[in-house]
């Protein structure tokens, strides 16, 4: 999905926080705003919102942190987040044992992980408690489990695309639960090349351990999604040959919607109205599709 008008609110909102995080006020802060907007205008029209993202980035790293040796101003964030995060993993265990299904309530776990998107909206604990006791009744706009199923059971390599951290507590119970009922499956998780945003990157996965549990791999992207083209080569060739790939999370999606790949599941909620009607599902909505581009009329 390219940027468009539509996208400019969320980009703007975003890269405020960032330059806030990054302690700009004033004239400096008024100057990045300013950058992002004529960034914006300028670009040509075919183009990612994630590009945008990380063009304003480089524009505050360069101008106003270059004596930082990496630019992560959502470090704090992640690790606050990371830390809710953690505090209820003993819970979503419980919640996937005691379940009839519970492969299907690891899947849910998983989902749910991107409700909480701890980087767009601060959650207390009392937030993420509410939300895993209506996993129960947790409702899907698009609902194609079986069909990853089907897939997971043929399947002998399987790339899982990571999103934000906190969500990959969720991520990793739900690969254990995938690993215990199939340890003969091998499982990649792959994470972003360099700090963007509150995206997950190999210092992060590591953090939770998630490099004890499976294969973590850095995906070569520099920015919050997954532009396919601009990923390293062998990461390519891990997309193009693995039997099934279960991409998590709004970015993700955005990023990966028009690829072709016979078992692409994403899981994501529909965060905003450019993506709710693009899925031609209500804002809000939850989601476990295969891809399907043919289906969905992507371009």
């Amino acid at each position: 999905m390219k940027a468009s008008v539509e996208c400019y609110p969320c980009l703007l909102a975003q890269i405020l926080k960032t330059s806030e995080l990054c302690g700009l006020e004033g004239a400096d802060k008024k100057e990045v705003m300013n950058f992002a907007l004529k960034t914006m205008a300028d670009l040509p029209a075919d183009i990612y919102p994630h590009e945008i993202v990380v063009a304003v980035n480089e524009h505050i790293k360069t101008t106003y942190c270059s004596s930082h040796d990496v630019f992560d101003p959502f470090s704090d964030l992640k690790n606050q987040t990371r830390a809710i995060a953690e505090t209820f993993y003993l819970s979503i265990e419980q919640k996937i044992e005691q379940a009839p299904d519970s492969l299907e309530m690891a899947v849910k776990c998983a989902a749910l992980g991107n409700i909480i998107d701890f980087g767009a909206k601060s959650h207390g604990n009392l937030d993420v408690q509410h939300e895993l006791e209506k996993i129960d009744t947790l409702d899907f706009a698009i609902y194609d489990y079986q069909p990853f199923i089907e897939s997971l059971e043929k399947a002998r390599l399987i790339l899982y695309l990571g999103d934000n951290v906190g969500e990959d507590i969720f991520d990793k119970v739900c690969i254990t639960e995938i690993k215990k009922k199939y340890p003969e499956k091998k499982i990649i998780f792959a994470v972003r090349d360099q700090p963007v945003i509150n995206d997950v990157t190999l210092a992060d996965a590591r953090a939770i351990g998630m490099d004890q549990l499976v294969e973590t791999i850095s995906s070569g992207s520099i920015y919050p999604g997954t532009i396919l083209s601009k990923t390293t080569e062998s990461f390519q060739e891990l997309f193009k040959t693995s039997d099934l790939i279960i991409s998590k999370g709004q970015g993700n999606f955005e990023t990966l919607c028009s690829e072709e790949h016979p078992h692409l599941f994403f899981f994501l909620r529909a965060k905003c109205e450019k993506v709710a009607n693009y899925l031609k599902v209500d804002l809000k909505s939850m989601i476990l599709m295969k891809s399907a581009t043919d289906r969905m009329g992507y371009s």
